[in-house]
């Protein structure tokens, strides 16, 4: 490691999604925040073109790397896929050569796994200590919204057929601020957490790796999503695009149609996806609305939706969202691709600390350690960013 005078650090955040889960790769808006936990990279610069990184973890052994256009990849799950995926993807911004590499330690408070977008916060934090090194002074750097959607393209490096929601999160969060995001092109708007709201975030202690033993199921939804959206594009004479079937005709007509047209669990995602985008436009108008019941009610919904239609849900998940409702939250729902990982509750700010206090005491009581399985009021952070 160079001197501490050379040293850089980067800081990527972290997401929680509040509503709008398992639409984004079918280009249909989501509403996540930034958190305030994320992951954070100090390196210097290097002049040979290698990514040399060592995790403050040591559970996660060190990488070293030559930064081009599809280099090598590690085993299924491995941490450094997603920094080498952030390698790749800046290449079709410049060619290898252009970039100096870096080398330097990083570090997360964000529990992996968790549905909190670990990853794709290594992924933002990559890239952009990588962008730091071009050697060309004139040099322009992508706007946020084009880089955060050549990430998402990127991180599929790891195999994972994902949007582009988390990498919009990180790049785009705002303090104080939900975004609302959307797709083709990239692109976000913001409306601030009225007074008196609360988030809660808490981890069911259940990894849920998308790189991992989660992914073929993953992808195998979107692609029944994709088998349903063709399918009724062709019935209702449309451009293939949910957003286009959703213009077209009423919620009510597309989902009598995919049940005539589909097999059941295809149909049932197709109903999660259409019914899901109803979920985020009502929840947007809540949010402006300070209308906290109707938030609550629309991520109740989402929450059924995912576990019944999409077979996502996790017994601990359901364990976790029944609590949180029964001391006071209005809504709770999983948060994230699903398997397991986390759930986020809305609550009056007056009845937080309760709902973390019990949620704190239902993991204690399942066998797990708070390092294992956090639970914590998550404020909406800023995005990503660099520092000297």
């Amino acid at each position: 490691m160079a001197s501490e005078s050379d040293t850089r650090v980067v800081r990527a955040p972290g997401r929680v999604n509040l509503i709008g889960e398992h639409i984004d790769y079918h280009d249909l808006p989501v509403m996540p925040m930034a958190l305030t936990r994320g992951v954070e990279i100090r390196y210097a610069p290097r002049a040979d073109g290698r990514v040399v990184l060592r995790n403050a973890d040591h559970r996660f052994e060190p990488l070293d790397f030559l930064i081009e256009e599809d280099p090598p990849r590690s085993p299924r799950g491995h941490w450094g896929n997603y920094v080498r995926a952030a390698a790749a993807a800046v290449c079709e911004l410049a060619p290898p050569g252009a970039w100096g590499g870096l080398e330097g330690v990083v570090h997360s408070d964000l529990p992996p796994a968790a549905g909190l977008s670990s990853s794709s916060a290594l992924v933002v934090a990559t890239a952009l200590a990588i962008l730091d090194t071009h050697g060309d002074p004139d040099f322009t750097p992508p706007t946020r919204p084009r880089l955060a959607a050549l990430l998402a393209r990127g991180e599929r490096y790891v195999g994972t057929a994902g949007g582009g929601m988390d990498q919009s999160a990180s790049l785009g969060g705002r303090a104080g601020s939900v975004l609302r995001v959307t797709f083709d092109p990239v692109g976000w708007t913001f409306r601030d957490v009225p007074e008196g709201w609360a988030v809660v975030v808490a981890h069911t202690g259940v990894h849920a790796e998308k790189s991992g033993a989660a992914q073929r199921a993953y992808n195998d939804l979107r692609s029944r999503g994709e088998v349903a959206r063709d399918a009724l594009t062709a019935e209702f004479d449309t451009a293939p695009r949910f957003a286009d079937l959703r213009a077209a005709a009423t919620t009510e007509t597309l989902l009598a149609a995919a049940a005539r047209l589909l097999d059941p669990p295809t149909a049932a995602v197709a109903a999660h996806v259409l019914t899901e985008a109803d979920r985020v436009d009502a929840a947007w108008e809540a949010l402006a609305r300070a209308d906290l019941p109707s938030f609550g009610r629309a991520m109740d919904a989402s929450h059924a939706s995912l576990t019944e239609r999409c077979g996502v849900g996790h017994p601990r998940l359901d364990a976790l969202a029944v609590e949180a409702r029964r001391v006071g939250a209005v809504g709770a729902r999983l948060t994230g691709a699903g398997f397991g990982g986390s759930i986020v509750a809305l609550a009056e700010d007056r009845v937080a600390d309760r709902i973390v206090e019990t949620l704190r005491a239902a993991n204690r009581a399942a066998g797990l350690a708070p390092a294992e399985a956090p639970v914590f009021r998550a404020e909406p952070g800023a995005g990503a960013g660099r520092s000297r």
